[in-house]
């Protein structure tokens, strides 16, 4: 029902010509009902302008009910009684149009959108040479398993975005290990976050880069980055490595740069700088 996003008739309607064909597989609507309400977590804050969940919460809520499904319990079960569950966790905007409802603050827009999310992506055992994975996220990039952790309605800067990550940052200090009980079992699951869900803009920001062309790593400019003797001297930061590199935005930008020198083949540069170049490239355009 979640997965093909059918509606309460939709379904009922569905389940009620499975019945006709003596076909009970799927449960009642009411049941459906209570499940989705047990993938809800509690104590969300919502005002006008954001909404939000603290994250020990949302990570005591998250953990048990993955730890739960039967043939990961049996896997804890073979198991020591301390387990470890890594997930990803960053933030992104988006804009839109402005919706014609009206709202109580004056200064309020509902153009843009910035949220914070984390996704589970596996639960293991042990450490180093005794890791042992009990389960995996089979779709890590998708928004199936995605959890909110907050969004507001406020445009994407620099200042939100470094403001937002380092409260981030300070909750994930103090979070502290779920307990999980089964029937003759308590299982300790220490969370680990690590910071990937990022854009070029948020790693900009994070990072302290002021151009969106300056590699985030190691600083190096676009007239460098062909200069091989300066390169090799850059200092990488590598507490920036986590982000890595993104393929598609690097097939992007490698279209992009051909795009660019198909377009200025006489002046056989990128940019069209100085008088002579730009009046040979506006030649070409009339």
């Amino acid at each position: 029902m979640v997965d093909n996003g059918l509606s309460t008739l939709q379904y009922q309607r569905i389940l009620e010509h499975a019945e006709n064909l003596n076909c009970k597989l799927c449960p009642s609507h009411h049941k459906v009902k209570e499940t989705k309400q047990l993938c809800c977590p509690h104590s969300i804050s919502v005002t006008e302008t954001s909404a939000e969940i603290t994250l020990q919460t949302l990570v005591d809520h998250t953990v048990p009910r993955i730890c739960h499904i039967e043939f990961i319990t049996e896997k804890l079960r073979l198991s020591t009684n301390t387990a470890f569950e890594v997930m990803k966790w960053g933030c992104d905007g988006s804009e839109q149009n402005r919706n014609k409802q009206k709202c109580f603050e004056e200064t309020f827009s509902d153009e843009s959108l910035f949220s914070i999310c984390v996704v589970p992506l596996q639960i293991h055992s042990g450490k180093d040479d005794s890791k042992s994975v009990i389960c995996k996220n089979p779709v890590p990039s998708s928004t199936k398993y995605c959890r909110l952790i907050k969004f507001i309605f406020a445009k994407e800067s620099t200042d939100l975005i470094t403001t937002e990550v380092e409260e981030i940052k300070h909750r994930i200090k103090e979070l502290e290990p779920t307990k999980i009980f089964f029937a003759d079992l308590e299982i300790s699951v220490t969370p680990t976050l690590i910071f990937c869900i990022v854009d070029g803009k948020v790693c900009n920001a994070v990072s302290s880069c002021p151009s969106t062309q300056t590699c985030y790593l190691c600083g190096a400019k676009p007239n460098e980055v062909n200069k091989l003797p300066v390169i090799p001297k850059k200092e990488v930061s590598k507490e920036f490595l986590p982000f890595g590199i993104s393929l598609l935005h690097s097939w992007i930008r490698l279209m992009k740069c051909v795009l660019h020198i198909s377009y200025r083949l006489k002046i056989k540069t990128w940019q069209a700088r100085g008088a002579e170049k730009k009046k040979k490239y506006l030649k070409k355009e009339v």
